[in-house]
């Protein structure tokens, strides 16, 4: 479940829920959004809680200090590490025909999340989702 908040950041919480011993649990917390200073944050906690304890996950609760600690801001470029780095469509399927980054290219995000990059390269001559996995941040 997610939610969006346009004001204040443009925050936007992902709620991750699973069911285990017919107890129904929330196993992620994703806090998404830009801090007052206009810094681009993605803060992930991973534990298990019943929805019977539900609370906002801890960082609902950080101040601006605490977020730039422990939430750190986004790189805005990435270095591609892997000698082919697919770069894929809007719905995250392979281009036609197939596009790739190549290792050495340095990317710039403009929109990413705990997996993925949507990235563009030489004034958009290559644009497109990629894998996290392939890629190394520069800050």
């Amino acid at each position: 479940m997610t939610t969006y908040f346009a004001d204040r950041g443009h925050s936007e919480q992902s709620f991750y829920f699973g069911l285990k011993d017919y107890k129904w649990l929330m196993t992620k917390y994703v806090s998404a959004g830009t801090l007052i200073t206009g810094v681009p944050y993605y803060c992930i906690e991973n534990h298990s809680s019943d929805i019977s304890d539900f609370s906002y996950g801890e960082s609902s609760g950080y101040s601006e200090a605490e977020f730039e600690k422990k939430c750190p801001p986004l790189a805005n470029s990435y270095k591609v590490t892997a000698n082919q780095a697919e770069i894929l469509d809007q719905d995250f399927n392979p281009q036609t025909p197939s596009n790739y980054y190549v290792k050495g290219d340095v990317i710039e995000a403009v929109a990413q999340n705990e997996d993925w990059i949507k990235a563009t390269y030489k004034q958009d001559s290559k644009y497109g989702w990629v894998d996290k996995g392939s890629l190394k941040a520069l800050h």
